[in-house]
Formats: structure tokens, C-alpha cells, sequence
């Protein structure tokens, strides 16, 4: 794609003179065409070359993996620029290329998120045994950014994972049968593959200590075994138990923390993944309340901020359109009809439109179609009362009339010498086809 870009930036004009005798005015009209067209290509050039920058930078981080969407819509916009430009519609290729750039901006700011999720998915699965989803997360991870030191770590535990809870099991099947040497050697077995598991290793110290160190061991195990079950609260029972045993060690304490920290990761996957569903269900005000529930857990996390931002700003746009829906009277006001015009150019700019939202849009998109749409008015009268429509139209007089109005609301007025006036007002509305209304001065004043 990039190389096709190249290509175009390097496209000879096509606009030169064929030769003979021009007229000096075609000359000069034909210089001026060619001049401005040169001008537009190297304005259109440099936009491309900005583009192309960000589009390599991108590239590196493999997009078609986690935003296949937005990279597809990128490059089918880079093809049409590419179009423009070899036509000469310079100006079009370069708000395409500005386009292009400013989504690869965006793209590029999301990779970090992106990862920073991953891990954290990553980690998770290896805390529960589940080394096809750690493969396969932190695989993904080193598609995004090669050589990523953690994503390489948790992919060689995850690889030895299944073989070290095999050996786990085995150690603590011997140590049930009190075949302690066999339990130790399978233990120590499943250590060297994984120095960081925490079970094997609190195996092995259960195995070489006296009874306390057994019982203070047997609580740290259960403390892990619970973490890995995900029943935090439990796990840091266990743990405190287990530093009550000695009263000054650090791994119950760096366990508790640990618990505090795969509660934490756990509770905002969940919330995460609640926040992923309401968006598909387009409940806005729920995935507002998920992520707000997240970054109160956390601050610092860049992407739960932006996806609240989003939310809020989705609600806001949402509650504007329901409100027209709601109550279409509010069309009749000119500047409210501006804005809901407005409201629907904005829509069609977001990133996510759902077929709930797009039912909205179409039903408002109805409303203000219909707000320019003259209704008929059957107007009934004694033919003795002048009739008026508003206080700046005269009807005459007259026993039935028929005009054209747009939706609105709208007053009548009679007047009849000796006869009290009389006024009705009343409302044409957007989805009625005609309306009748009888007025007539009835009330003698003398």
C-alpha cells in the first residue's frame, strides 16, 4: 500500500501544451489553470507524505490484528486518495490523506491501551491455569510489538504451564501417599520449568520444613490454591493465617498484595468485558457507569478514560436526538430544527453506530423531512367573520378555505362588527396529513 502511495507521489503532470499558435488570453487562462494545478499537487504531496509516515509507523504494530475495522476503512480511503490524485482533484486526495492521518493518530495513541489490556488478560490466565488462552494472548501481544520482554516471559511460562500443573498434581498425589522423595522430585521438576510458580515452590518448602513450617506452608498453599480459584477472600484468610505462624515473614504479606493486585486485574476484566457487552446492546449509560466503576479502581488506565469520554459524550447525543423523538413540537422552532440537522451530520462521524441508534436517526431523519412538508388546513367559517391566520394574514371571508402550512403551531383570529373576536389556536403535527378547525365570531356585543 505504501508503495503504491510512492507511486502516486511520483506521477509526472499531464497538463502541458500540445503545441501551435494559442491566443494570449488562452495562454494566459491555460497558465493560470496549469500554475494553480502545480500548486494543489505539491500541497496534496506534502499531506500524502505526512500520512505515509504515520501509515509506516503504524504498520509496525500489526493493526489488522486488533483494529481490523479502522485499518480496512484506512486503506480503502488511501485508494480513493489515491484516485483523486491521479485525476487531478487535488483538493479531494488531500482531505482524504488528512483523514488517513488523523485516524492513524488515533490508532497509534490506542496501540499502548491495547497491549496493556492483553497483559493483563495474559496474566490472568496464567494465574488460573489456562496456558491455551496465555499463548495465545501473549502471541498476540509480540504480533503488536516483537520482542516485548514481558509478552516473551509469559509466553514461555505459559508454554511450560500445562506441564507444570501436571507435575504439581503428580508431587501432590506422592505427598498424599506420603512418598515424600518422589513428591519433592516432581515439585522441583515443575520449579525448574517455572521459577516463578508460586505452588511448586510452596510445595517444595512444605517438604523441607518441621510441622510449623509445614502448617505455615500448607497455608500458603491453600492461600494460592484460592487465588487461582479466584476466591480472594479466602486466599487472604489463608495468608494471614499463614503470617500469624512466625509473625515477621514477608510472603504472606506479599501475597496479600498479590491478592489485592489479581482482585484488582479481575474485577476490571469483569467490568471490561460488561462495558464490551453493553456497547454491543448500545446501553450507553451502562458502559458509562463500567468505566467509571473502572477508573475508580484505577486511575491511570488511559483507555477506560477515553471509552467513558466516549460514553458520555454517546449519551449526550443520544438524549439530544430522544428529546426531537420525544417531543417533535420542538421542530417547529427554526433553531431547533437547525440543531437537530446538525445532530445528524455529527452522527454520521461516530466511530460506532448501532441499529438501535440508526433507528433514531432514521425516525428523526422522518421528522425533519416532514417539517418541510405542507400539511392541509380545512378552515370553516359563516362567511361574516374576516378571518385572519396569525395577526399578519388576512384570509377574508368565507365559508370553507383551504391553505397550505407546515408543521407548527399556529392561531386563528375572527373579527365581526357588533360580535365579540374570537381566536383558536391549535397545532399542525409532523405525521398529519390535513387538519379541520370552525371559527366564526358567535358573541353579540350589542
Amino acid at each position: 500500500m505504501i508503495l503504491l502511495a510512492l507511486a502516486v507521489l511520483s506521477l509526472p503532470q499531464l497538463f502541458y501544451q500540445k503545441g501551435g499558435n494559442t491566443p494570449h488570453a488562452d495562454r494566459k487562462l491555460k497558465n493560470s489553470i496549469e500554475n494553480k494545478l502545480k500548486s494543489d499537487r505539491k500541497e496534496t504531496q506534502i499531506v500524502l507524505r505526512n500520512a505515509l509516515q504515520s501509515l509506516k509507523e503504524l504498520e509496525k504494530l500489526s493493526p489488522e490484528l486488533w483494529a481490523k475495522s479502522e485499518w480496512s476503512k484506512i486503506n480503502q480511503t488511501l485508494e480513493k486518495g489515491q484516485l483523486h490524485y491521479r485525476t487531478k482533484r487535488y483538493e479531494s486526495a488531500s482531505r482524504d490523506f488528512q483523514e488517513i492521518t488523523a485516524s492513524l493518530k488515533l490508532l497509534i495513541e490506542k496501540a499502548p491501551s491495547v497491549i496493556e489490556n492483553l497483559i493483563a488478560i495474559g496474566d490472568l490466565a496464567l494465574q488460573t491455569d489456562n496456558s491455551a488462552e496465555a499463548q495465545e494472548t501473549f502471541r498476540r501481544i509480540l504480533k503488536i510489538k516483537p520482542r516485548h520482554p514481558y509478552a516473551e516471559h509469559g509466553l514461555a511460562r505459559a508454554l511450560n504451564l500445562d506441564k507444570v500443573s501436571s507435575l504439581i498434581a503428580q508431587g501432590m498425589s506422592f505427598e498424599e501417599m506420603n512418598q515424600l522423595d518422589a513428591a519433592k522430585k516432581a515439585f522441583l521438576e515443575a520449579a525448574r520449568l517455572d521459577p516463578e510458580s508460586t505452588r511448586a515452590n510452596a510445595a517444595i518448602k512444605r517438604l523441607e520444613v518441621p510441622e510449623n513450617e509445614k502448617q505455615y506452608s500448607t497455608l500458603l498453599s491453600l492461600g494460592y490454591q484460592k487465588l487461582n480459584e479466584n476466591q480472594f477472600d479466602d486466599a487472604e484468610k489463608y495468608f494471614i493465617s499463614a503470617f500469624k505462624v512466625f509473625g515477621n515473614r514477608e510472603a504472606p504479606m506479599e501475597a496479600i498484595d498479590l491478592v489485592k493486585h489479581t482482585k484488582l486485574n479481575h474485577r476490571i476484566t469483569d467490568l471490561d468485558n460488561k462495558a464490551a457487552t453493553a456497547k454491543k446492546e448500545e446501553n450507553w449509560q451502562k458502559v458509562f457507569e463500567y468505566y467509571s466503576d473502572i477508573l475508580g479502581l484505577d486511575s491511570s488506565l488511559t483507555r477506560a478514560i477515553k471509552e467513558k469520554a466516549f460514553a458520555k459524550r454517546r449519551i449526550e447525543l443520544e438524549n439530544n436526538i430522544s428529546n426531537f423523538l420525544n417531543k417533535p413540537s420542538l421542530l417547529f422552532d427554526s433553531k431547533n430544527l437547525s440543531d437537530a440537522r446538525t445532530i445528524l451530520t455529527n452522527i454520521r462521524q461516530e466511530r460506532v453506530v448501532g441499529p438501535k441508534l440508526s433507528k433514531k436517526i432514521s425516525s428523526l431523519e422522518e421528522y425533519i423531512m416532514l417539517s418541510d412538508k405542507q400539511k392541509k388546513l380545512i378552515i370553516r367559517s359563516d362567511n361574516v367573520t374576516e378571518v385572519w391566520l396569525g395577526k399578519d394574514r388576512s384570509l377574508g371571508f368565507f365559508k370553507k378555505k383551504t391553505v397550505g402550512l407546515k408543521p407548527g403551531e399556529y392561531t386563528l383570529y375572527g373579527f365581526r362588527d357588533s360580535f365579540s373576536n374570537t381566536s383558536k389556536s391549535f397545532e399542525i403535527k409532523h405525521k398529519e396529513e390535513s387538519k379541520s378547525i370552525e371559527i366564526s365570531c358567535q358573541i353579540k356585543t350589542r
